[in-house]
C-alpha cells in the first residue's frame, strides 16, 4: 500500500479513517479536539451503533487517523460506504476496515 494507506482487510467492526485530520492544527487544542471528536461521533453514529471513537493525539501511535468501533459489521460497512471518498475539511477521506484485536490492544498504525 502507498504511504498513509492501510492494507485491505476483510470487513470488521472497526474502521480506520485516513486523510481526515491535520494533526498539527486539529489535535493540539483540547477544546478543538473535543469538538472534532463530538462531530465525528455524531456523524458516524448515523450508520450504526458506535461503541467508540479513538483519535490518537500528537505523540501517540496512529496520530492523524480516526478509528471507529461499531457494534456490528453492518454498521461499519454502511459507514465505509458513506464516508470513503467524502470531502472533509477540503480533503478526501480514506476508509479501511481495521483488525479488531489490534484496535482493542490500542495497536494503532
Amino acid at each position: 500500500p502507498a504511504a498513509g494507506e492501510l492494507p485491505s482487510t476483510p470487513p470488521t467492526r472497526v474502521l480506520a479513517l485516513t486523510n481526515m485530520l491535520n494533526p498539527e492544527e486539529d489535535l493540539k487544542d483540547d477544546a478543538e479536539y473535543a469538538d472534532l471528536k463530538r462531530d465525528i461521533e455524531e456523524e458516524s453514529g448515523k450508520y450504526g451503533t458506535l461503541l467508540g471513537c479513538v483519535i490518537p493525539r500528537l505523540g501517540e501511535k496512529g496520530v492523524g487517523m480516526v478509528y471507529l468501533h461499531y457494534e456490528q459489521i453492518s454498521g461499519a460497512e454502511k459507514a465505509k460506504g458513506e464516508l470513503e471518498g467524502r470531502l472533509f475539511d477540503g480533503k478526501t477521506v480514506g476508509c479501511n476496515f481495521y483488525d479488531e484485536k489490534k484496535f482493542e490492544a490500542k495497536d494503532f498504525e
